[in-house]
């Protein structure tokens, strides 16, 4: 995306919600906000400043077909799947984030709600909680920070896999 239309792309999400960012922390899967679960510890609350710069490089790079949802259509992908059951996810999210992991690797969780602050950790506890994402009940994508790569996860079980794309 070139850096004009990327620069109208960032204003856009301005406008539309990220005056309500992160009001819901409550919404997130309950053990991001337990702070005596050890693995809840280790989750981050970003900023609506953090958010905005890190979709800039994954998320927003890709083509809409209304609302939030991206236009596989117009986008190469590398994989997708259905998923019909949690555990099908779990499986999938393990599949998916395990060569991201180890070396303090972290994954970010953008959700399909701007009232939902987006969150950070390692690579190990997005596997291990995978199944709590399925709380939150919205869908999500997930980028493992370093790569060039985003996930995501729709409400009814398609999980896709792409490249970012390059500027």
């Amino acid at each position: 995306m070139a850096g004009k239309q990327r620069d109208a792309v960032a204003q856009e999400e301005h406008v539309r919600g990220y005056e309500f960012y992160g009001t819901e922390p409550d919404y997130l899967p309950a053990f991001m906000n337990d702070a005596t679960d050890a693995d809840g510890r280790r989750v981050r609350k970003l900023t609506a400043e953090e958010t905005q710069a890190l979709r800039r490089l994954s998320l927003s790079r890709f083509p809409v077909s209304g609302g939030a949802d991206l236009d596989w259509s117009r986008s190469p992908h590398t994989d997708r799947q259905m998923c019909e059951t949690d555990e099908d996810w779990a499986r999938v999210a393990a599949e998916y984030l395990s060569p991201y992991a180890g070396e303090g690797r972290s994954v970010v969780v953008f959700w399909g709600d701007l009232s939902m602050p987006s969150v950070e950790m390692p690579v190990e506890v997005a596997i291990r909680r995978s199944l709590d994402f399925m709380d939150a009940d919205m869908h999500f994508w997930m980028h493992p920070l370093g790569s060039s790569v985003l996930i995501e996860y729709l409400q009814d079980g398609r999980v896709t896999v792409a490249p970012i794309p390059g500027d």
